[in-house]
């Protein structure tokens, strides 16, 4: 009778202590997720036959010229989903790492201190007279990137007469509604 109590004893513990090792061995195998959340926004101009970065005050053709988006963005450790554990995640072996972005990109505006033509004064927006990649797309290629991730925009409207520019970019983040701002150099488009 005591050898069945003490069987059934050892055996609840066999389970439980069987759980526990499952529960290691599930949580060692996890990868770890860090969470990028957007920092800051910035960039160059670049000449896209050369593939090179132009300086400022610089002049480049028209047909040549693109803009180089990048954004900075925080890293941290976040929860992993499904966490099932008896114990904590410290103590658990984590042998690889994943990114995950918790800010979106909603939008993009290009405008000039200059006017560009008849139909884009100074300060008017300019998104039809660059090509602009697809936001969703941007997204999602750039959700494995760690310290930073940007696109490139090219522009594919002439602009009415050869002066210099200065190019203002504004994204706008969903997780947080920050609008992110950068002005670049003053560039020469020229025919």
């Amino acid at each position: 009778m005591i050898c069945m109590k003490i069987l059934k004893i050892v055996s609840c513990f066999a389970f439980f202590l069987g759980i526990i090792l499952c529960s290691v061995l599930y949580q060692s195998c996890k990868p770890i997720r860090n969470c990028n959340v957007l920092k800051d926004i910035y960039g160059s101009y670049f000449n896209r036959v050369t593939d090179s970065t132009l300086s400022d005050s610089s002049s480049v053709k028209a047909a040549e010229f693109g803009i180089a988006v990048a954004f900075r963005q925080n890293s941290y450790q976040c929860k992993n989903e499904n966490n099932f554990s008896f114990i904590s995640k410290a103590y658990a072996y984590k042998p690889s790492l994943q990114y995950y972005n918790l800010d979106t990109i909603t939008s993009i505006s290009i405008t000039s201190d200059q006017d560009f033509d008849a139909s884009h004064a100074a300060g008017s927006l300019l998104n039809d007279c660059f090509i602009i990649p697809d936001l969703d797309s941007i997204n999602i290629s750039n959700a494995y990137y760690d310290n930073a991730f940007g696109f490139n925009v090219l522009l594919n409207k002439i602009p009415s007469a050869e002066k210099y520019h200065q190019f203002t970019v504004k994204a706008t983040v969903q997780s947080s509604n920050k609008v992110f701002t950068y002005t670049y150099g003053v560039i020469k488009i020229v025919q």
